[in-house]
């Protein structure tokens, strides 16, 4: 830009589409790039998972209202007079480029060279457990424990459930516990299906101490 030039403030929409809990995090980072990098950017609208909302507001809170998020569910909130940009494109896809990258060329048409650019955001634990007034872990009874997906939104990337089930049954082993993210089912391209034990399932927090079977 010529020097002096002054760009008028703008408002976008952000519609991160085609994916679950896993791609929305991945594509963050473009998001938070957009607002450190563009001063004329008044406030950017997100699109997200009814089920992100919450925390991606608690991720991006020290921005203010220079963020929204809105969730899928309040499409008819929509500002069709304010330009959006998506990460939903047919002739570039996820599966051959990095889910942040991805995010980077589609809502910004850009690449940035610096890796720490390109990094997933950091959540503070300590801070939000602070702002709910609860211990995550005591209120589940978590110590020593991994967490396992079991959804998938590729079939190329499904975990099949009798391999859940053996990395599962390892952890125990060690004294390990595995805490399953996700719905109390889930079905897969391949025709399997992943099943909960709903008697196990924590419930409203989407968290579970569950066996996986093959049906």
């Amino acid at each position: 830009m010529r020097a002096g030039t002054v760009l008028r403030p703008i408002k976008v929409n952000f519609w991160l589409t085609k994916g679950g809990m896993g791609d929305t995090l991945a594509r963050l980072p473009a998001v938070k790039y957009a607002l450190d990098h563009t001063a004329h950017l008044e406030q950017a609208i997100v699109w997200v998972q009814d089920y992100m909302v919450e925390f991606c507001q608690f991720l991006f809170a020290s921005y203010g209202a220079r963020i929204v998020f809105k969730g899928y569910s309040q499409k008819a909130e929509l500002d069709n007079t304010i330009p959006g940009m998506m990460t939903d494109s047919d002739h570039h896809t996820t599966l051959k480029t990095h889910i942040t990258d991805h995010a980077f060329h589609t809502l910004l048409d850009f690449q940035p060279t610096n890796i720490d650019a390109r990094n997933y955001l950091k959540f503070d634990v300590a801070e939000y457990e602070r702002k709910v007034g609860v211990d995550v872990c005591d209120r589940y009874n978590l110590n020593n424990y991994v967490v396992i997906c079991t959804g998938f939104t590729s079939a190329t990337r499904e975990w099949l459930p009798q391999h859940i089930n053996q990395v599962s049954a390892w952890l125990k082993e060690q004294g390990i516990q595995p805490v399953f993210l996700g719905k109390s089912q889930s079905f897969f391209d391949t025709g399997a299906a992943v099943d909960a034990k709903v008697g196990n399932i924590v419930t409203g927090k989407q968290i579970g101490r569950a066996s996986c079977r093959e049906r």
